[in-house]
């Protein structure tokens, strides 16, 4: 994709003060703040979509909102993020007074009727399984 095609960098070059989360099951979501994906996969791996946008997207949100000293952001959520966007706003409704924009891009809903070769992994039992199929994060 590179650099001149991602909406990332083409903000930031536009001035845009431009934050990325990592939720669970990157290389950098490795240093949880007290789940080791060593020692406790299987709580490490145990959320959902509901989760991450109840407990994992408001700190993020405050903890932006803390730095920049702002009271609103914007807010632009690409698939998963998109999701947990609206699964935060449903849970915490506060959490709208925060926002001055949201931009959701195809967020997911159901797995069901993907055509991705992502269904493959459907086999698996548990993300561990895919983890260790592709290999150390």
């Amino acid at each position: 994709m590179g650099p001149e095609n991602s909406l990332g960098f083409i903000l930031a070059d536009k001035g845009y003060d431009v934050w990325l989360a990592n939720y669970r099951g990157t290389r950098w979501s490795r240093k949880h703040a007290w789940l080791n994906p060593d020692v406790d996969r299987k709580a490490y791996w145990s959320f959902s979509f509901q989760q991450i946008g109840e407990y994992d997207l408001p700190t993020f949100m405050n903890y932006i909102l803390n730095v920049t000293k702002q009271e609103k952001l914007f807010y632009i959520g690409i698939s998963q993020g998109g999701t947990t966007y609206f699964a935060l706003t449903s849970a915490k409704p506060e959490y709208n007074d925060k926002i001055r924009l949201s931009i959701n891009l195809s967020p997911v809903v159901y797995c069901s009727h993907m055509t991705s070769f992502m269904n493959l992994f459907v086999i698996f039992k548990t993300p561990i399984a895919v983890s260790t199929l592709m290999g150390s994060l």
